[in-house]
């Protein structure tokens, strides 16, 4: 019983610890940041709430945003991912919008996307790829809308990548918003 219970205290250590690599000079957490604005006034509340979900730190992660959006505000979704400088084969990223308009949009729903890259810690990144893809809401209107990129090499080459990307909501419409990205 002691020794079952000796391996439950070290399991819960190590993984109460796992947290910490990302302060320790590790690869950073990536990070969202949601703001709502009405007349360019930042609410206290933004429309919309998300988080990452982090299934290899550094390799692999999910950021997912759901809520809604109304006519008259502009929601901002901002996000950074940073890969780990490691060996690797490529960068696979892809983001889709869910949405359910209640209103025609007059609007023009947007979202960006940079890619950088570097080969050394501390060099500075160089442009790899950006891109854009945007949705004008009809009355009534259901869907899904997406992109998605791959950076693929011949060999593994030492490397590590930032994703960065903004999404903008203009419109009167429920959304889920998802990005994926992986270091290969």
């Amino acid at each position: 019983m002691k020794r079952a219970l000796a391996v439950v205290a070290a399991l819960s250590g190590v993984l109460g610890a796992a947290p910490a690599a990302y302060a320790s000079g590790g690869v950073p957490q990536p990070t969202v940041t949601i703001t709502t604005t009405v007349g360019g006034q930042a609410l206290p509340t933004p429309a919309m709430t998300g988080s990452w979900t982090v299934m290899r730190p550094g390799r692999a992660a999910t950021l997912t945003v759901t809520g809604g959006s109304a006519t008259g505000t502009v929601t901002t979704i901002t996000s950074t991912w940073v890969s780990s400088l490691r060996r690797s084969r490529g960068l696979q990223f892809g983001c889709a919008m869910d949405y359910d308009t209640a209103l025609p949009g007059s609007a023009n729903n947007a979202v960006t996307i940079h890619v950088q890259y570097r080969t050394k810690k501390g060099a500075s990144w160089q442009e790899s790829g950006s891109g854009q893809f945007s949705h004008t809401s009809q009355p009534l209107d259901a869907g899904t809308e997406g992109a998605g990129s791959e950076f693929a090499f011949l060999r593994p080459v030492r490397i590590q990548w930032r994703v960065q990307m903004t999404a903008t909501y203009n419109d009167t419409s429920r959304q889920t918003f998802q990005e994926q990205v992986k270091s290969l």
